[in-house]
């Protein structure tokens, strides 16, 4: 009887297929999705790297002929594959089992061994290719012409090459797989020192896991041997002085010729009238010689003393070939010591983000008006007043917002920012915002929490012309720049300003869950850096703020184009090629709203901003909550830490 459940492949394998005649050429999307027609949801690996270039699509194969499947099925799946379409066969293996008789299997490779294709395919692509080196176009309207790298561009996988031809000079973004290296460009000493210094620091790194006991063990014997080479050096150089004056030098001689001549010298000073007959004698560089004579006797004496002890220890150094060996050690050594400290700072750093990186936040910057207009809306909240009938359902719901983030990041500075106007992007574009329903008014509410918000200790910052999200970019790019900045708000505008130290923080909103999002978060909605968001949305338009994109350019169309060149500019400048003749069309016809979307879209940095700093007031907070019908214990309790009944 058979199994009911037989035993499942391991998904490490993968099956090996040799492909036939029709799939030379052929593009590997094609090939995918014919044996996934034979094998529904099969894993397919073609070794190979498609790159779309314009219109074209750039195929390189690392490996003819062949493809791969993963193995999650019983065998007889795989065979079905054999003579279809572009499959010839199922590679097999003949194994014996225990000395039996040969049996014939499918063969399969592991995925360790999918993996390094696809990392081969990747160097190929890649080839090395860095700013300054030439190379060779492939593909596309400039093949077969050299070209020069300006610059490089890794979340594209791609760079800017400059080319030069007789009618134009031009720089351009290509694809890697588009190109081929010709040259590299010459190496810097620079360079060379930077490579020297991490294959160093690499040997370096590796001693971090050596036991202390072992390096101890080589370092005293070496140490031991410094101090006996710095003898012998010693000895050797007594030992040479003392051969050079073995002669006794005798300088008695040399004085009394000396005295004989400064007799002289003196007699002729005092026959200066008859000085034309003889020259005054100098005596000074033969009394200079005579007291080098001197010293080097005494030289000599001590020398004699040194002697035997030099012979005693002079033996030529027979650990030379280990000195240099010993030398790198003495240098390991200290570097252990160093890398082991800043391994112990980085895992202490790494405990304290993974135990809570909220913790980490320095400043909370809210858009204030985005948060009133989200309370105002809410159910339960919309419809509250006081006795005198004013709508207070804004401040309540603003002020239990505040404490959330109050105590979810206790150190966290609170920052609040305001809208004043939109009239500088109306100028520009009359529809802008057009759509928004006239909403309840909120004068009374907004007008009251910019007076309060200071009595409970948090910033405010506005500026008369411009919208809060401009207010926000200010703060960040200028007072509170490299500080962890965490932006509260729903606006997708805002994700431009995302970096290391700034996030945006969306609320959970309506069934949408809440949401952090930092650099790799942008990357993986948008499929761009969180500087190029503002090029993608240009192209695909804003409907919560009325600005049309063009027809039929989604998020992920938008992406792919920003993705491969860049920016709008760059976009429109190549012609629009690659695109089907709908898309062309489009996109023509709403150039002049996509340039202008990205002026919208773009904030403004560099405002001279209304601030306001806090006063805490618990007195005169709990008064005005008093006064406008709203508890305010549980308010002030998040705020304040004595908080009084």
């Amino acid at each position: 009887m058979a199994e009911l459940n037989p035993p499942q492949p391991p998904i490490d394998q993968w099956v090996v297929l040799e492909l036939g005649p029709k799939a030379d050429g052929a593009d590997p999307d094609e090939i995918r999705a014919s044996i996934r027609h034979s094998i529904r949801d099969a894993d397919v690996f073609i070794p190979a790297s498609v790159t779309q270039m314009g219109e074209e699509r750039v195929v390189q194969y690392l490996m003819e002929g062949y493809a791969f499947v993963r193995r999650s099925h019983a065998d007889q799946i795989y065979l079905r594959l054999e003579n279809t379409k572009f499959v010839n066969s199922v590679l097999r293996t003949t194994t014996r089992v225990n000395g039996s008789r040969p049996v014939r299997q499918i063969a399969f490779v592991t995925s360790g061994e999918i993996d390094k294709f696809r990392g081969q395919i990747r160097e190929e692509v890649d080839q090395g290719i860095c700013v300054g080196d030439l190379v060779l176009i492939t593909s596309g309207p400039y093949r077969k012409i050299q070209a020069r790298v300006e610059e490089e561009i890794p979340e594209q996988d791609a760079v800017q090459v400059y080319i030069k031809l007789r009618s134009k000079e031009a720089i351009i973004t290509l694809p890697r797989a588009c190109l081929r290296l010709v040259e590299k460009a010459p190496r810097s000493p620079y360079a060379d020192q930077a490579s020297g210094l991490r294959d160093w620091l690499r040997g370096a790194r590796a001693l971090l896991g050596w036991p202390k006991e072992e390096i101890l063990r080589v370092l005293l014997p070496y140490e031991t041997f410094v101090k006996l080479d710095t003898w012998v050096r010693v000895g050797k150089a007594c030992f040479g002085f003392i051969q050079a004056n073995e002669v006794v030098l005798d300088p008695e001689a040399l004085a009394v010729k000396l005295r004989a001549f400064a007799n002289l010298t003196s007699w002729v000073e005092r026959g200066r009238p008859i000085g034309y007959i003889l020259r005054p004698l100098d005596p000074a560089p033969l009394k200079a010689k005579a007291e080098e004579v001197v010293r080097l006797q005494a030289w000599a004496d001590t020398g004699k003393k040194l002697r035997p002890i030099v012979y005693s220890s002079y033996t030529p150094p027979p650990l030379s070939p280990l000195e240099s060996k010993y030398l790198e050690w003495s240098w390991f050594q200290d570097m252990v010591v160093r890398l082991e400290a800043v391994s112990s700072d980085v895992e202490t750093i790494e405990r304290s983000l993974k135990a809570g990186g909220d913790m980490m936040v320095q400043n909370v910057i809210i858009d204030g008006t985005q948060l009133a207009i989200r309370c105002l809306m809410a159910p339960g909240l919309n419809t509250l007043k006081d006795r005198q009938g004013r709508p207070t359902g804004a401040v309540l719901g603003f002020l239990q917002s505040l404490g959330g983030f109050h105590k979810r990041w206790p150190d966290a500075t609170l920052h609040v920012t305001w809208d004043s106007s939109s009239q500088r992007r109306r100028k520009e574009f009359a529809e802008y915002k057009a759509n928004r329903a006239e909403r309840t008014p909120i004068a009374f509410e907004t007008e009251w929490l910019r007076e309060v918000l200071p009595m409970i200790g948090v910033h405010q910052a506005w500026h008369p012309e411009e919208e809060a999200d401009d207010v926000i970019a200010t703060l960040v790019h200028g007072s509170l720049k490299g500080q962890v900045n965490l932006v509260v708000t729903t606006d997708r505008d805002m994700l431009q300003l995302v970096s290391s130290t700034d996030r945006q923080f969306v609320p959970a909103v309506g069934a949408g869950k809440e949401r952090v999002y930092d650099i790799d978060a942008v990357l993986q909605e948008y499929g761009v850096p969180p500087a190029e968001v503002t090029q993608v949305r240009a192209l695909s338009g804003d409907t919560s703020d009325n600005i049309p994109g063009a027809l039929g350019f989604g998020l992920k169309t938008a992406s792919k184009l920003v993705k491969l060149y860049g920016s709008v500019d760059r976009i429109f400048a190549s012609n629009l090629a690659g695109l089907t003749k709908a898309q062309y069309n489009n996109l023509k016809s709403a150039e002049k709203q996509v340039r202008l979307n990205v002026d919208l879209m773009r904030l403004h940095d560099d405002l001279h901003l209304t601030l306001v700093g806090p006063d805490p007031n618990q007195i005169a907070v709990r008064e005005r909550l008093h006064d406008v019908d709203i508890k305010p214990d549980g308010i002030l309790a998040n705020f304040f830490a004595n908080a009084a009944g």
